[in-house]
């Protein structure tokens, strides 16, 4: 078995805690399924939790018939924990995303559509969260619970 190890430092160089696939992503990671590109490449979705109190996540592409290196990308940047994110999970049903950190609280995200994401935007800004990690996609918190 061959096995290739991606390095990520984007968490700030801070320890990793989780990391969870997403199984319900569009295997190509684009809607253009006819395309001469995406017929081969493959694309994955993952999400990491670390000591940094973010979420983020990423793309894992690879192309079956180059021999190149897979790339990660940065997709986006989820931010409303307090404390260190210690669990990561993607839904097997949907894409929706849970986390949990050190802050008790446990969050619901769901990824927001292209035409929703522009009051996101204005409301994320006016929160004052970082927009320098604002990435590709847009998620939202849909449920929080507060452990105390």
């Amino acid at each position: 078995m061959k096995v290739k190890t991606a390095q990520i430092n984007w968490h700030e160089k801070l320890p990793i805690f989780s990391a969870d696939f997403d199984k319900c992503y569009n295997n190509t990671g684009s809607n253009n399924l006819n395309s001469a590109e995406n017929k081969e490449r493959k694309a994955y979705r993952f999400a990491t939790g670390g000591a940094d109190s973010n979420v983020r996540i990423w793309n894992l592409n690879e192309y079956e018939l180059q021999d190149t290196k897979p790339i990660v990308e940065f997709r986006a940047n989820l931010s409303r924990h307090t404390a260190p994110v210690n669990v990561v999970r993607f839904c097997p049903i949907d894409s929706r995303l849970a986390t949990a950190g050190d802050d008790g609280a446990i969050i619901i995200w769901k990824e927001v559509e292209k035409n929703q994401s522009n009051s996101i935007v204005i409301e994320s800004s006016l929160f004052g969260e970082d927009s320098s990690l604002i990435g590709s996609e847009i998620w939202k918190p849909i449920s929080i619970l507060r452990l105390v």
